[in-house]
């Protein structure tokens, strides 16, 4: 599986504007969401997108996420009858688009509706499997924070998905207290092996997420304290700065990534980068 996600916020790209993508299997567009507390899902498909996906060879597996509203989620998932309309409107839009599969995206949820979230999937399950479309499904690593790991029950959801993608980044995020990679390869390995060994997930099944992004954090000291603040930034972004200051990577042993930092109007500027060097060391931990 090589698959990108497609971020569709309102109106979804022409592909005749995409440049050639060889190796690219499955394209994930972002278009249902959940909307309200009975289960009704907002629609953003695209006919012709399928339509671009199937001539080059890729399948569409189409993303549904809850919109991270944990009080509609828990309101959705609640009764059997709920779920079932959710299940349906997405076999439905499965059809009518000619969909290859469908990824699930339920984040920012409260612990208690976690076993309800694995019954859904489960009830979706047969459902999917019956049409012919594969069931993927986005996870965090494991910790120990509620809302965004704990309601994930792995295990369990790892006997029923096809694959299980694992959002394998945000180490440091936008408003961590400190600076440091999005996803160090250290980190990555560690969760994924915790899955594997922990929550009893085949690796046949795991598909690896990988950030095309970095952070540029800056430090500035206020009143004799250190204040972090970080942008992100693509990997196009990082070579320019990179060019136009004339800057030196340095490789990062503790993060296993080339890393920058530079001084700008006072402040120290520090960057993490996403590059060959790093894309290479992940693609090391799939095949390892």
């Amino acid at each position: 599986i090589h698959m990108t996600w497609e971020q569709v916020y309102s109106r979804n790209p022409n592909p005749n504007n995409f440049a050639p993508m060889p190796g690219l299997n499955v394209v994930s567009p972002t278009w249902f969401h959940l909307i309200d507390g009975e289960g009704s899902l907002e629609n953003r498909a695209d006919a012709s997108y399928v339509e671009w996906a199937h001539k080059n060879g890729i399948q569409v597996w189409a993303l549904f996420s809850n919109s991270f509203e944990p009080d509609t989620t828990s309101e959705a998932l609640s009764t059997y009858d709920r779920r079932m309309n959710m299940a349906r409107q997405l076999i439905s839009f499965a059809q009518l688009y000619k969909l290859d599969g469908i990824n699930v995206d339920f984040e920012n949820m409260h612990l208690k509706d976690g076993p309800n979230l694995t019954q859904f999937i489960r009830e979706l399950a047969p459902l999917l499997h019956e049409a012919g479309l594969t069931l993927s499904m986005d996870v965090t690593f494991i910790s120990t924070n509620e809302m965004w790991s704990m309601f994930y029950d792995r295990k369990s959801l790892g006997q029923v998905v096809d694959y299980m993608m694992v959002m394998a980044y945000d180490e440091h995020w936008a408003s961590s207290p400190k600076a440091g990679s999005v996803a160090s390869l250290p980190w990555v390995e560690s969760g994924v092996k915790r899955i594997i060994h922990e929550a009893n997930v085949p690796p046949s099944k795991i598909v690896l997420g990988v950030p095309f992004y970095t952070r540029v954090w800056t430090e500035t000291i206020v009143d004799g304290k250190t204040k972090v603040s970080s942008a992100a930034v693509g990997m196009d972004k990082v070579k320019e700065i990179i060019r136009e200051k004339k800057l030196t990577p340095v490789f990062d042993e503790a993060s296993g990534q080339n890393y920058v930092e530079y001084t700008e109007n006072g402040a120290l500027k520090k960057i993490w980068i996403e590059d060959e060097t790093s894309i290479r060391a992940r693609i090391d931990i799939i095949e390892r």
